[in-house]
């Protein structure tokens, strides 16, 4: 079931040998709980959620993780992943397929 598989995922990332702060970035963006500007916006601190750096989208998670040309630029850069081969759905994805 999906309950299963999300315990599953919940339990490996936990249990990842990295530092605590990376997992519980993990964990923020699976929620997506970020100080993105869109989550701001929604939360009423501000007013704009353009994401400065590309200015073609809102800076949601989504976006920053996915589909933003410049965080495309920044995977490839580090050499971790080739995104154009992926259709990823969502932040949960990602980690389930060691991504981040």
């Amino acid at each position: 079931s999906d309950e299963s598989q999300l315990r599953k995922f919940w339990k490996l990332l936990w249990g990842l040998a990295i530092p605590h702060k990376i997992r519980h970035f993990a964990w923020r963006a699976c929620q997506d709980i970020l100080p993105t500007k869109e989550n701001l916006v929604h939360r009423h601190v501000l007013n704009d959620n353009v994401y400065e750096e590309c200015k073609a989208s809102c800076e949601s998670t989504g976006h920053l993780f996915r589909s933003c040309p410049k965080g495309y630029k920044f995977w490839n850069c580090y050499g971790t992943f080739d995104l154009s081969c992926l259709c990823i759905s969502s932040i949960v994805s990602m980690i389930s397929f060691g991504i981040l």
